[in-house]
């Protein structure tokens, strides 16, 4: 089972390498791999996909295994590791977010990879969209590492909306008012309506018409059909005097700046009012979560749509603002100084 998985995850990073193959010729592929590459050693500055659960630890059997696999099979040593050096003392594979990548980009610390991917048939066969998502003033810059799209939505907590006598809300102006008067309803206990990753209110981003890809200000705008930074427009200015006015009226969780994974993990727990995940985890995960530190399972059953009520979804988005996927905000890149680029590509 466990070498199936290595298989699985080589043949995913060798499709990010470009170097697929139909698997009628793969036999003659690897040898023409090995020929060519043998001895040539990548270091690939991204340790993510190894790590153990959501924790920061790193599985090193896994990187150790999937390490030999690949020597064995394609004569490239990897090597998989964290980023730790400024970017000008790297060489190989890098992945960064879309932020990073437009920064470093522009600052000349990267390579274009136009000239290495001109002639990759592989490359040349993926959807213009996918091979332009990192094209910055006419070059491409990175390699997308996947085409995986998620959906973020909020949910609010309607029994909180209900003890302090109010509706669901459905202009931002609605949700601050009603997110005061939650505040001071919580009957001494301490109540924060928003908790988020990094202070990041997508559904107030998403009300002022600005979007973001994770926690990445650079993301996809429907409403101009291209890529763009979030606050470089000038809607950007009313967007961050409510996110103020989120934070200096005590409506937000500070420690979403701070401690931001912590934060989140409470979120599907029901700590706060709105919930920020992918749809249906709120309804389905953070009310009965909440409900089970309550209650036992006996009881959560029996009052199940009761509880599954507790949350409902919370919507800001309009026809002028429409609700859209993020794409993976993360590519593949070369430092400047990165030996022998185009047999890495």
């Amino acid at each position: 089972m466990f070498q199936k998985w290595i298989r699985s995850v080589a043949l995913l990073l060798s499709v990010v390498l470009l170097a697929g193959c139909a698997k009628q010729e793969e036999k003659k592929f690897a040898n023409t791999i090995l020929s060519r590459y043998n001895n040539l050693h990548i270091d690939v500055y991204t340790a993510e996909s190894f790590r153990i659960g959501d924790s920061a630890q790193l599985d090193h059997n896994a990187i150790a295994s999937w390490s030999e696999y690949m020597q064995e099979k394609y004569g490239i040593v990897f090597d998989i590791r964290r980023q730790s050096d400024a970017i000008d003392r790297l060489n190989g594979l890098l992945l960064l977010d879309a932020g990073n990548i437009v920064s470093y980009a522009e600052s000349g610390d990267l390579l274009p990879l136009d000239e290495y991917l001109a002639d990759n048939k592989v490359w040349n066969s993926l959807p213009e969209e996918f091979r332009k998502r990192f094209e910055v003033n006419g070059h491409i810059w990175a390699v997308p590492r996947s085409t995986q799209t998620t959906l973020t939505v909020a949910s609010i907590r309607t029994d909180w909306l209900k003890e302090a006598g109010q509706q669901l809300p459905q202009t931002l102006e609605q949700l601050m008012s009603a997110g005061r008067a939650v505040v001071q309803n919580g009957s001494g206990e301490k109540r924060y309506f928003v908790g988020t990753k990094n202070g990041l209110f997508h559904e107030a981003f998403t009300a002022y018409g600005l979007y973001l890809s994770g926690t990445s200000l650079i993301a996809y705008n429907p409403t101009i059909g291209k890529f763009e930074n979030a606050i470089s427009r000038p809607e950007a200015i009313d967007l961050l005097r409510s996110l103020e006015e989120l934070y200096s009226s005590g409506l937000m969780d500070l420690d979403s700046f701070f401690y931001p994974d912590k934060v989140y993990a409470n979120s599907l727990k029901g700590a706060y009012g709105i919930v920020e995940t992918t749809p249906g985890q709120a309804k389905y995960s953070a009310g009965f979560e909440w409900a089970l530190s309550r209650m036992d399972s006996a009881e959560v059953l029996q009052r199940y749509d009761e509880i599954s009520k507790i949350y409902e979804p919370l919507d800001l988005s309009s026809k002028e603002h429409p609700r859209t996927y993020s794409d993976d905000p993360y590519g593949y890149v070369l430092p400047a100084n990165t030996e022998r680029p185009g047999d890495v590509v």
